[in-house]
């Protein structure tokens, strides 16, 4: 195993606007088409895309170095050492 010093590696489970949005309309599509059950935050965001303010809600998970402090001080957030290993 080794380490690689320098490298930061942040756990979202959303990696970029047009990887949401795509998510989002998928899940407007199945609430228009189907009587699918998904959950609550699902609905609000496809409510979201209707208000066409998707973007807007995306750019409330980016969070600055303040933000990054405080909740790693909190135990929110927290580094974690990473081996990799070379097959």
């Amino acid at each position: 195993a080794r380490t690689e010093p320098g490298i930061c590696v942040h756990h979202y489970p959303i990696r970029s606007y047009k990887q949401f949005e795509r998510n989002i309309q998928n899940r407007k599509r199945l609430l228009e088409t189907t009587d699918a059950k998904m959950g609550d935050h699902y609905r609000r965001w496809v409510k979201i895309l209707n208000e066409g303010r998707l973007q807007e809600e995306f750019d409330r998970f980016i969070l600055n170095q303040q933000e990054i402090e405080t909740l790693l001080k909190l135990g929110i957030l927290e580094h974690k050492k990473l081996f990799i290993k070379n097959s």
